[in-house]
């Protein structure tokens, strides 16, 4: 043997003693494409695939046993195109590809052309690998669809851009799809203006880490130009390795509107503090939880270590599946038959001595081959609007017994235009004027009614004239009027419009203050009779007391003159005619006088057949 062999042999000895401590699997082919040398976890590899190749076999020939042997899922039924395919890429060395082996784990096989004309190629096992990222994917799909079946709208903007918008936030905007979202140039196409330096402030301000409230709300603009009010829970994430900020955004507007309408029906009641977005859970095919997000930051009824390995009805609280046993018989019927649920409301008591209001939605999720794997879903906590729709009722039930308890007749009309509730007072109005009047009875027919069967003295006459004007009353609520029916009984009559559309009436029996008026006019008008008869009596006592001194000065004249013409007979007749005046106006001044009662009166015995006598009594 020459140095030169004894060299060479020297080094291939070296070599394959330098390989058989790798773990991959190391196999050299010489020039020729025979098997020169291979690592022992090749040789290992190669037993454990039932093949026993010798030093020499064609590379070919091993790849056409190695296919044979079934240990290659991908060459089975078609070995030879397998054969023919590996051949092709092991003359394009370098690069590698991915071959999954019958026992389950998952090799890359990398060629290396060496420079003397041989291949060397070396065969990982990278099954963890794959494993990984296998689950890595399931992970991101499970997530995605949490986010994209999410009833909250979610995107990751990063310096003004949106990255990544969900279904649910474009439909809150009134946009087709996600990718017109996409397109906008700057999130602030969709905040209204007056919000933008605020929301451009709290983003700085996140950038920079400084800390501030992630919950907040804020007015937005839709795409037909409508606004809305929107609430928004922020936080930091990476997205593709750099910042970007998430926003998980809820619709609170019909919430924001129900503020306002308790407020008002109930003396203005203060304003909701904040109410809780949505979380994400996860059950298994039992339906119990295996996994919760975003319930530890948002509300304490879905707490991970009070949640985790129960079901829903293992969590409901204060025996609300025996109060409403049908919602729930549905509910579970629902999840026997793998159906998705929406917008399902149950409470939770979790040991604090609360009670919390949840409301929750959830699909299947299946895996690739159709077996069930449990649900996703979405949960709120509502309790806040429980609360709040249980103020409003009883409100509502205590200003209807205010109402039932009112001595005015008070009757409710809805919407459409039928008799909705009335109290007791306006019954037995309508039962006093044998008016017939039930629950669901028209406006137009009870009209009717009034007028055939008690009548209305404003309506004498003209009938349907009367019914047409009451009718533009009711429908547009505005000063009061009475009506007197025809029995004589009389009502003021004062009409409400009601937010729903429907008319409250209040009826006044105003029948006993008119006769109270009536009477107190009468007793006024006697009263303004005396006292004008007073003042003319007053006057009547001072003209006739004057009268009777310049009487008594004619009389004692006339009376000085008679003695004087006693002998002339045509002067004595005068004089005694003008005497008998004056005694007659002095008559009459007594009688003024006592009229006047400024003299006594004399009662006389007067015959009632004979004329009283004219002159001096």
């Amino acid at each position: 043997m020459s140095k030169h062999d004894v060299a060479a042999l020297l080094s291939h000895r070296q070599l394959a003693a330098a390989i058989d401590g790798v773990a991959d699997r190391v196999v050299m082919f010489d020039a020729d494409d025979r098997l020169l040398l291979g690592n022992k976890a090749w040789w290992d590899e190669q037993a454990d695939f039932g093949l026993q190749p010798e030093i020499g076999i064609a590379y070919r020939d091993y790849v056409s046993d190695l296919a044979a042997s079934g240990f290659i899922p991908q060459a089975v039924g078609k070995e030879q195109e397998w054969v023919s395919l590996r051949l092709a890429k092991r003359q394009e060395a370098g690069e590698a590809i991915e071959v999954p082996l019958a026992n389950g784990e998952v090799a890359v096989i990398r060629d290396h052309r060496l420079p003397e004309g041989g291949t060397l190629t070396i065969t990982t096992t990278i099954t963890e690998r794959v494993a990984a990222e296998s689950a890595m994917a399931a992970s991101e799909r499970r997530f995605r669809d949490l986010v994209e079946n999410s009833l909250q709208g979610l995107y990751v903007h990063r310096d003004g851009k949106v990255l990544f918008v969900n279904a649910a936030f474009a439909s809150i905007l009134g946009y087709e799809n996600a990718a017109e979202i996409l397109a906008l140039s700057d999130i602030e196409a969709f905040i209204a203006p007056e919000e933008r330096p605020r929301l451009r402030a709290n983003r700085e301000r996140r950038i920079r880490g400084e800390s501030f409230p992630n919950l907040y709300e804020y007015q937005a603009i839709r795409k037909d130009g409508k606004k809305i009010l929107l609430e928004s829970l922020h936080k930091l994430v990476d997205w593709n390795d750099e910042s970007a900020i998430q926003s998980i955004i809820a619709d609170v507007t019909d919430r924001h509107d129900a503020v306002i309408a308790l407020k008002e029906s109930e003396s203005r009641f203060r304003q909701f503090a904040e109410a809780a977005s949505d979380w994400y859970w996860e059950t298994d095919t039992e339906n119990r939880f295996t996994a919760l997000f975003g319930g530890d930051e948002i509300t304490p009824a879905y707490r991970p270590e009070f949640s985790i390995g129960k079901t829903r009805y293992d969590l409901n609280s204060g025996g609300d599946a025996q109060d409403r046993p049908d919602v729930w018989r549905r509910h579970l019927e629902s999840l026997d038959s793998q159906l998705p649920f929406r917008d399902f409301v149950y409470p939770v008591n979790i040991g604090d001595g609360k009670r919390y209001w949840l409301r929750t939605s959830g699909v299947p999720n299946f895996d690739d081959n159709g077996e069930f794997l449990g649900y996703r879903g979405v949960a709120s906590d509502i309790t806040a609007e429980i609360l709040a729709k249980e103020r409003a009722i009883s409100t509502h039930q205590q200003l209807t017994t205010a109402i039932k308890g009112m001595s005015d007749a008070v009757v409710i009309w809805g919407a459409d235009d039928r008799l909705a509730d009335a109290n007791q007072a306006w019954f037995d109005m309508m039962s006093t004027a044998k008016v017939p009047a039930s629950i669901g009875v028209l406006y137009t027919d009870f009209l009717r009614s009034w007028i055939d069967f008690s009548g209305t003295r404003e309506a004498s006459g003209r009938e349907q004239q009367w019914i047409d004007e009451r009718i533009q009353r009711h429908r547009n609520p505005g000063a009061d009027f009475e009506m007197t029916t025809q029995s004589g009984q009389s009502f003021l009559v004062r009409d409400y419009a009601l937010p729903d559309g429907g008319v409250m009436t209040f009826n006044a029996d105003f029948t006993e203050r008119n006769r109270a008026e009536a009477a107190l006019r009468e007793n006024e008008a006697q009263l303004h009779q005396a006292q004008k008869m007073e003042v003319v009596g007053q006057l009547t006592g001072g003209v006739a007391h004057d009268f009777n001194n310049l009487l008594t000065v004619i009389q004692g004249n006339l009376e000085l003159l008679t003695d004087r013409t006693a002998d002339d007979e045509i002067a004595l007749s005068f004089t005694d005619a003008a005497l008998s005046s004056a005694r007659r106006g002095a008559t009459l001044t007594d009688r003024l006088l006592a009229f006047s009662r400024k003299q006594a009166l004399t009662p006389k015995i007067i015959d009632a057949d004979r004329p009283p006598p004219i002159g001096p009594c």
